[in-house]
C-alpha cells in the first residue's frame, strides 16, 4: 500500500528492468490487473500484464511526549495533551474522534481516572484508512497536591467553611478533575466569587451553554458527515483537502460530486479543525 512497484516486486528474472507500469493504483487495497512493460538488456520491450494485491501492512504510529505525566490532584486533566502525534505511514495525520466505537480512520482515547490520588493508564487507539490498528498507552500518575506550613493545599484557600470537590469526567478520553469552590473569610464578613467556566484544555468555551466537547455551531451546517452522522473532521485545511481528493477518486458513491471546499470549524473548547463541503 502507498508503494511504487520495482522490477523486483513483479519478476525474478535476469537482465530485465521495469520500465513502466499501467492501470495500477499504489492506494486501493486487493487484487489489481495491471500491464508491466520490461526493458531488456538489448533494449526490447516486452508488455505484459499481472495480476497483483495490495496489502496495507503499515499500521499508525503512535508518538507521545513523554511516557509518564504527573498532575496535581485537582488540577484539570486532558488526556491527549500528551499525544505528540498520531499519524499513518503513507496517508500522514490522523484525526481525532469522538466515536470509541470506530474502526476505521480515526483514533480515541480511554481512559478510567477517578479522582483520587494513584496511578492510571491512558489508552490510545487509533485506526487508518484501511482499519489497521495501532494501541499504545502511557502513565498518568495524580498526586495529592503539596502543603505548606499551615498544612494548607497552597492552590486552594481554606478555612472551617470551605471545601474542595473533584469531578472526574470520562467524555472523549478527556477528564475534568477541577478544584471546587473555595472560600475566603476575615472579621468583616466573606465574599464567594463564582469561578469562570474553564474546559479541560484552558480555554474558555465560546458557548457557556455547550458542553466544552461539543461543537460549536458556527460552519456545520454544510459540513460532510458519515453514515453515523458524524462530522468527518481534520487537524488541518490539507489534511481534510487529501483525504476529500482521495474518496472523490477511489469511493464511487462521491461521483455526484464535482469539486470539495474545506472549511474552518471548531470544539465549543476553541480546537480548531477543518470541516469539508462536496459540491455538485
Amino acid at each position: 500500500y502507498g508503494s511504487e512497484l520495482k522490477t523486483e516486486d513483479l519478476t525474478d528474472q535476469e537482465g530485465i528492468t521495469l520500465k513502466d507500469v499501467k492501470e495500477y493504483d499504489a492506494k486501493k487495497i486487493g487484487e489489481q490487473k495491471i500491464t508491466a512493460i520490461f526493458t531488456t538488456a538489448d533494449e526490447e520491450e516486452i508488455e505484459q500484464e499481472i495480476t497483483l494485491e495490495v496489502k496495507d501492512t503499515k499500521a499508525p504510529e503512535i508518538t507521545f511526549k513523554s511516557e509518564t505525566v504527573e498532575i496535581a490532584l485537582g488540577d484539570a486533566i486532558d488526556t491527549a495533551a500528551n499525544i505528540e502525534s498520531v499519524k499513518d505511514p503513507v496517508d500522514g495525520d490522523i484525526v481525532r474522534s469522538d466515536d470509541t466505537t470506530i474502526t476505521e480512520n480515526g483514533y480515541f482515547v480511554i481512559a478510567d481516572i477517578k479522582s483520587e490520588a494513584g496511578e492510571y493508564t491512558v489508552n490510545v487507539v487509533a485506526y487508518d484508512f484501511n482499519g489497521k490498528k495501532s494501541e499504545k498507552s502511557y502513565k498518568l500518575i495524580l498526586k495529592e497536591k503539596e502543603q505548606n506550613q499551615e498544612g494548607e493545599n497552597q492552590s486552594v484557600a481554606s478555612n472551617q467553611g470551605g471545601s474542595q470537590t473533584q469531578t472526574p469526567s470520562h467524555n472523549n478520553g478527556t477528564v475534568n478533575n477541577s478544584g471546587g469552590q473555595s472560600n475566603s473569610s476575615n472579621s468583616g464578613g466573606s465574599t464567594t466569587t463564582p469561578p469562570k467556566k474553564v474546559c479541560p484544555n484552558g480555554n474558555e468555551p465560546l458557548d457557556p451553554n455547550l458542553p466544552c466537547d461539543a461543537w460549536h455551531p458556527i460552519g456545520l451546517d454544510q459540513c460532510y458527515r458519515d453514515a453515523s452522522g458524524n462530522i468527518v473532521a481534520f487537524p488541518s485545511s490539507k489534511t481534510a483537502a487529501n483525504w476529500a481528493k482521495e474518496v472523490m477518486t477511489n469511493d464511487r458513491s462521491f461521483d455526484i460530486y464535482s469539486t470539495f471546499v474545506t472549511a474552518p470549524i471548531a470544539k465549543n473548547d476553541g480546537t480548531e479543525y477543518y470541516g469539508i463541503t462536496f459540491m455538485k
